[in-house]
């Protein structure tokens, strides 16, 4: 048996719910615009089934925060178990 074979299935063995992406959008204000410390606890809002559905939060609160130079968001994928 090929590795391709075993691990497909390997794969096709496994329970679909487990091989689930799970999307985040994750993000708050920064200190500053070098982003790299927040002034406050990060926001995460989640998880969503798709990508098209944390894009469309993550398009929300970004435009939503557009005035503040400081706020940054951006979608998290957390592969399933």
């Amino acid at each position: 048996m090929t590795q391709m074979t075993e691990a497909t299935n390997l794969a096709q063995s496994r329970p679909v719910q487990s091989r689930l992406i799970q999307y985040w959008v994750v993000g708050g204000e920064f200190r500053d615009t070098q982003f790299s410390e927040l002034t406050g606890p990060a926001e995460a809002v989640g998880p969503f089934a798709s990508y098209d559905a944390a894009f469309k939060v993550w398009q929300d609160r970004s435009v939503k925060t557009r005035p503040n130079a400081h706020m940054r968001y951006t979608i998290a994928a957390n592969p399933g178990r």
